[in-house]
């Protein structure tokens, strides 16, 4: 991603993406003589994709720029802060409240002077996915360290981890994490500060170091932002074979200094970092970047629509935490993207023969599901799409992607959402095989779902939530917003619930929480006429259910045995074990129940693989054996209570043409649909006979 940061703040850089914009969108379509911006088939515009001063990994990438860039973003912040504080006495003064001293350290053992069973006593040696490490203390090792010596490594970092649990951490307090280290040859690892349990976040550091022969001293500086009473101070180290050597490590609350030897407004050469700085400077700094990063964005988009006369809707990037929102909050529109379970490369990035994907269902984990955090990432007052979204193959439970898409984000209100991507091939246009994580064109239990959620969502056949609530999250300005990323980090999840009054993700289901600043005011609302629900839940065995019910739509994913008590015996279920299923009308007008409807679509579906696609033995990855056509369902074995109503069904072939007739069998008039393997279907269509 070298393309991503410096060009927000380069002035060379911006130079040349509006001529970029300029040569791209007052191009003439020569066939029909229409500038792209003027023709209405251009409906978007992103100013650049994924990227921001706060966005993965910038603090580092930040820190570590190339003098050319880091020159530019210096004279920048100390041009911003002449502006603010005019001389080095009002900076001084500013940054010096509340300095605090080094207090006492909260880490045992950090000179490694006491062993137990060759390991330092109080710390952990982590080993993940077969990666290998061994600690020791040589004679010509100084007594107060521990030396590493790497047996098996790949290339993903936290495979191999050093650490310390079992601390307690305070929302708020600024600590100084320090230690001294070297390495037989230049390597880097990365201290950070994360809690040492379920689900493993960071509280406030992840810092890399860059090791060499000589011994050197490091000291970072943080503000914890969540309290924690099992907290570990963590090194990570995998991806390098290099051994390397610790000493000294050390954790305090306290230590912050306000300016280094030298530093001065007059000089021009303050830093956009310092070593454990104080709380005034950091929320500087980060109000610095956030004005940079606006001022960018608002720029190029008035460049595109005001210089170009662009028609199209503008957006910056997608939405980093707090801060990228704000920059974000003058935009067109507010954007996300999401993915569930994204492939990982424990060697060489996006390597198609060494990838891996967690065989875990949305559906079964809540509490880690992409659509909350998503939904705290719009804005009041703005449209907000998600762009990009996947549940990416092979997972076994894939076929959940579109249906809980599309019924949360009709329950939400958004505006707009897209699955990443349609096809990544540029001329296999009659391959009948799924060829890779994200294409949805020859994957059944995507492509095959997309009736259905055009129907919830986009035809609106499922009205949203009937109650929506705005949520200030800044009593104020962009200091408040600086704060709040302080303390949270990139969280909008965990700050709307905060301001929400501790909302959680039940609450969510049940109510559209919508989030604003405090100059863009709150939107409440009420649909009381909707009758749209959604329920989620996990029961003992960790067997999840989705819910979406309303009165044109119904949407079932899950475990099999949950479906009869769930639907109160209208769905249940013999196979597969996990499926997705919806119910959804296709009337073009409006009717108000499913008894009403002239044609219902039933569309369900368990796994999808080509054939002879060769898994792992824990079903993490097929490498690049992804098997041979036809892209197969696994169908589903069941039965479905009907409407009121005399009903035909007939199963739906790859074109969605009559295929075969499904019997429905009638007792008191009410009738059953049987679904079953023998059609070779995923979609059954149901059609009312009225005469």
């Amino acid at each position: 991603d070298y393309d991503k940061i410096v060009g927000i703040f380069t002035p060379a850089l911006v130079d040349a993406q509006k001529q970029y914009a300029r040569d791209l969108l007052t191009h003439v379509n020569p066939y029909r003589g229409v500038r792209y911006a003027d023709d209405p088939a251009v409906a978007f515009v992103e100013i650049t994709n994924e990227d921001s001063l706060f966005m993965w990994g910038a603090d580092e990438t930040l820190r570590t720029l190339p003098p050319y860039y880091g020159q530019i973003l210096r004279d920048k912040f100390n041009d911003w802060l002449k502006s603010r504080y005019r001389s080095d006495e009002a900076m001084r003064a500013a940054w010096a409240a509340g300095t605090q001293p080094l207090g006492a350290g909260l880490l045992q053992n950090g000179t490694f002077t006491q062993w137990d069973n060759g390991r330092p006593r109080y710390w952990n040696l982590e080993q993940h996915e077969g990666c290998q490490a061994s600690l020791s203390q040589p004679r010509n090792l100084r007594s107060d360290a521990v030396q590493v010596k790497i047996g098996k490594a790949d290339s993903t970092e936290w495979h191999l981890q050093f650490n310390q649990g079992g601390l307690t951490v305070t929302e708020g307090q600024y600590y100084t994490l320090s230690f001294e280290a070297s390495s037989e040859q230049p390597r880097k690892i990365t201290a950070y500060v994360s809690q040492a349990h379920d689900p493993w976040g960071n509280l406030g550091l992840s810092r890399q170091a860059d090791l060499g022969t000589e011994w050197k001293k490091f000291s970072f500086g943080f503000v914890a932002t969540a309290s924690d009473i099992n907290t570990r101070v963590s090194f990570s180290f995998g991806g390098d074979a290099t051994t390397f050597n610790l000493a000294r490590v050390e954790l305090r609350p306290g230590g912050q200094t306000v300016l280094a030897e030298g530093e001065s407004l007059v000089s021009g050469n303050v830093g956009l970092f310092q070593k454990s700085e104080r709380r005034p400077r950091t929320l500087d700094r980060m109000i610095f970047l956030a004005e940079t990063e606006k001022a960018y964005f608002d720029g190029m988009r008035s460049y595109i629509r005001n210089d170009l006369g662009c028609r199209a809707l503008v957006t910056g990037t997608i939405v980093f935490g707090p801060l990228g929102l704000y920059a974000q909050s003058d935009m067109d529109y507010i954007d996300s993207h999401s993915y569930w379970q994204h492939p990982s490369f424990p060697g060489r990035p996006w390597d198609s023969a060494n990838w891996l994907i967690e065989q875990k269902p949305m559906t079964d984990h809540p509490d880690q599901a992409t659509l909350f955090r998503i939904a705290a990432e719009r804005l009041a007052g703005k449209p907000f799409t998600l762009s990009e979204y996947n549940h990416p193959a092979p997972l076994d439970a894939q076929a959940e992607c579109v249906p809980m898409i599309a019924s949360f984000a009709a329950a939400q209100n958004w505006d707009g959402v897209w699955l990443f991507d349609y096809s990544g091939s540029t001329n296999a246009w009659s391959r009948q095989t799924m060829s890779g994580f994200f294409d949805i064109d020859t994957n059944p239990a995507k492509w095959g779902f997309m009736r259905a959620g055009a129907a919830i969502f986009r035809e609106r056949r499922a009205p949203p939530l009937a109650t929506s609530r705005g949520v200030r999250i800044t009593p104020g300005g962009l200091t408040d917003v600086a704060t709040l990323s302080l303390q949270y980090g990139q969280d909008l999840l965990r700050i709307l619930k905060a301001r929400a009054g501790n909302a959680t993700n039940a609450d969510m289901l049940q109510c559209i929480l919508i989030p604003s600043y405090a100059y863009k005011p709150p939107i409440t609302g009420s649909f009381a006429h909707n009758q749209t629900t959604l329920d989620w839940s996990v029961d003992g065995n960790g067997h999840g259910l989705y819910q979406m019910k309303a009165s044109l739509v119904g949407v079932y994913i899950g475990h099999a045995g949950r479906f009869d008590e769930a639907t109160k015996g209208i769905v249940r279920i013999t196979g597969p074990e996990f499926l997705a299923m919806t119910i959804t009308a296709l009337d073009q007008r409006q009717q108000i129940s499913m008894k009403d409807c002239e044609r219902i679509l039933v569309t369900a579906c368990g796994r999808c693989e080509n054939v002879g696609m060769q898994f792992s033995p824990d079903r993490r990855t097929v490498g690049r054996n992804w098997g041979t056509a036809p892209a197969q369902i696994e169908a589903v074995r069941g039965s479905m209570v009907l409407p009121q109503g005399q009903w035909t069904c007939h199963a739906l072939a790859p074109d969605g043409s009559p295929k075969a007739l499904v019997p429905i069998t009638y007792a008191d008039g009410q009738g059953t649909l049987t679904l079953s393997p023998e059609y070779g279907t995923m979609w059954y269509l149901l059609e009312q006979n009225r005469r």
